[in-house]
């Protein structure tokens, strides 16, 4: 053995190891570093000592056979992918490694345990020589543990800048509701809150088109109200049995990566993602609200149940708003129409008229007034029927709202009486259009129940705004006397107030 001693660098005595007896001088060099030898072995990393020509390992500690599960005896004289040793940078050919060939700190290196459990570890290695041979000091720190914990917390800020993403999309979509709920509530038309859903889906879903259908009255066809972001002229309209949302009374979704029965109201192949949210008042159907979102784009929309449930929202807020506009409608039309023949009635048409005169003297432009009557309607109910009257009087409503212009109004003064306020015409337009009516209504059949009900005049009386007065009442009272004359002088007639009322008030 003292022919293989020689003096180191620093005048101790090394040997020189050799590939036959690897494990015989590297115990006769530690005995010479009992110090060095200790603090190797009880080294809580795992220490190893290579032989970088030929990446034999010459030396292993204890934790370094935890690490492996190998044996003291199994590992040395072995190279590291024998022993399932890998790391960055590495052929794990150490002789021509950069790495164990020269000194290192933490590169991350795969341990793969005698049992096939994979370990992560950070290798540190330094180059020195042992008698002569040019050996590598590299020790691996397992690292499996702390880079789980990493891996989990790095998960866990994902997650939560997820859901700080999320409140804060839901929190913008909770304020968008908001807004858009007090938009419906200030809406005094239906044709409003159309235009305040239409413009509110476009905020709350920027990337969906969208539609309102509505249920036409005393019909199940859906008819649409307010569309958005898209073109649905070829779904106007459809029957309520063609949406599942209808037909089973709840949120529908159809898309969204997954299979599911689509509805027929919708244009085929479908290539969308697409949710119908019944609109759903006092348990009645009022409309669908539809939203469509290209697939290609769903990822980006959030999961199904979190647009279905805003999508939910939305329609309920919707709901409840055209709901009660509805319902305000038609208090309003109980207070301001006839129920028998659909026009304004009186108390409509005295404000109508104070309104309207109150324009005619702003803007110095005449306003007309026809009063007029069915002659001997006493003698057609007492010849026909109630019945008959009724229908007389409906069907004679019907031809005065299709005779009258879009601004003259229209209204039931009482009985068989009517009254129409005509802005912006001058008396001789008004007489004009007083006798275009009376000659049409005169020409006309009227036949109820199979029975021809026989000819129908009117008698009409006619004054004018500023010719006869300059308030409403003025105005009424001149037309009803010319329709006095008019019964006087034989009926089916058109009078025109003298010129003298006008004085007189």
């Amino acid at each position: 053995m003292e022919g293989n001693n020689r003096r180191g660098r620093h005048g101790e005595m090394v040997y020189r190891p050799s590939r036959e007896h690897p494990a015989e001088l590297a115990v006769q060099a530690w005995d010479e570093e009992e110090k060095f030898a200790k603090i190797f072995r009880f080294n809580p990393v795992a220490m190893s000592i290579i032989d970088a020509q030929h990446g034999c390992f010459v030396e292993v500690n204890p934790e370094f056979c935890r690490m492996t599960g190998y044996s003291r005896d199994e590992a040395i004289g072995r190279t590291a992918s024998e022993l399932g040793l890998s790391w960055q940078g590495s052929n794990n050919d150490v002789s021509q490694d950069p790495v164990t060939g020269r000194a290192a700190l933490d590169v991350e290196a795969t341990v793969c345990h005698k049992n096939g459990d994979r370990r992560v570890a950070l290798l540190s290695c330094e180059a020195l020589e042992l008698a002569g041979q040019e050996c590598v000091l590299a020790a691996f720190r397992d690292v499996t543990e702390s880079r789980r914990m990493e891996e989990e917390l790095r998960v866990m800020n994902l997650r939560l800048r997820e859901w700080v993403v999320e409140l804060e999309r839901r929190t913008a979509d909770i304020s968008l509701l908001g807004q858009m709920a007090d938009l419906l509530q200030t809406c005094l038309t239906t044709a409003e809150a159309y235009e305040v859903v239409a413009h509110s889906s476009r905020l709350i879903f920027p990337e969906a088109a969208g539609a309102l259908y509505l249920r036409e009255p005393g019909t199940q066809q859906m008819g649409i109200a307010g569309s958005w972001n898209g073109d649905f002229t070829s779904e106007h309209t459809f029957e309520a049995e063609q949406c599942w949302a209808l037909r089973l009374g709840r949120t529908h979704s159809m898309g969204f990566g997954e299979p599911a029965l689509f509805c027929q109201h919708l244009p085929h192949p479908v290539a969308d993602s697409l949710v119908c949210v019944p609109l759903m008042t006092k348990g009645e159907s009022l409309g669908v609200y539809h939203l469509r979102f290209n697939r290609r784009e769903t990822r980006e929309i959030g999961p199904r149940r979190a647009v279905q449930e805003l999508a939910q929202a939305v329609a309920e807020h919707v709901a409840l708003a055209l709901g009660n506009l509805q319902l305000r409608e038609t208090l309003r039309q109980q207070s301001t129409r006839d129920p028998l023949t659909g026009l304004y009635n009186r108390r409509h048409m005295e404000e109508s008229l104070g309104r309207e005169l109150l324009r005619a003297q702003r803007a110095g432009r005449p306003l007309g007034v026809i009063l007029f009557d069915l002659d001997h309607f006493k003698r057609f109910n007492d010849a026909f029927g109630h019945d008959a009257g009724d229908y007389l009087l409906r069907e004679l409503a019907a031809r005065v709202t299709g005779f009258s212009r879009k601004e003259d109004i229209a209204c039931r003064f009482g009985g068989e009486e009517f009254v129409l306020i005509m802005p912006e015409a001058t008396l001789e337009i008004t007489i004009q259009r007083a006798n275009f009516l009376r000659e049409e209504v005169k020409r006309m059949t009227w036949e109820s129940r199979g029975r021809t009900l026989g000819p129908v005049t009117l008698s009409c009386g006619v004054s004018a705004f500023p010719n006869h007065g300059k308030n409403g009442d003025s105005l009424l009272h001149a037309a009803d006397l010319a329709l006095y004359q008019a019964k006087n002088e034989g009926r089916d007639r058109v009078v025109c107030a003298p010129e003298r009322q006008s004085a007189r008030a």
